[in-house]
């Protein structure tokens, strides 16, 4: 957990204990973690990753009622990053990468050490569906 997650979870179970409500450690970790939010230029859609017990998918919502859905379908907890949410210019694709960055050497991150080792992907995912189709990043 990065330091500013550990703050926020310090400061929810101070208020929780003052309010004199009683829960668990499993209850605040177990909540989903939202971060990378990004707005297309056009269309009113928002997007953002959500972190829901180490499990990352992306989640969109879109007007009028802005009811948040999933667009990705990961289900494991597998240490793959997604970041550098870009919506199209008209707001009807969104832009991502899955995996994280190359070290010195090249290599991309595996954490499980997978017999496949991942790759770097850059994926479109219609905002207006919930499919994505990934293609290769250069």
């Amino acid at each position: 957990m990065d330091f500013m997650t550990r703050l926020l979870v310090c400061i929810a179970g101070c208020v929780w204990t003052a309010l004199g409500a009683s829960f668990t450690l499993e209850q605040i970790l177990s909540s989903a973690f939202p971060y990378e939010m990004v707005a297309a230029p056009a269309a009113g859609h928002v997007a953002w990753v959500e972190n829901a017990r180490g499990v990352r998918n992306i989640r969109v919502a879109s007007p009028p009622d802005y009811q948040a859905r999933t667009l990705t379908a990961y289900t494991a907890d597998d240490g793959q990053e997604l970041s550098q949410l870009t919506f199209s210019p008209d707001g009807r694709t969104l832009f991502y990468v899955r995996g994280g960055a190359a070290n010195r050497q090249g290599e991309i991150p595996n954490p499980w050490q997978a017999a496949r080792p991942p790759c770097s992907l850059r994926a479109p995912s219609r905002s207006s569906t919930s499919r994505s189709r990934p293609t290769a990043a250069r």
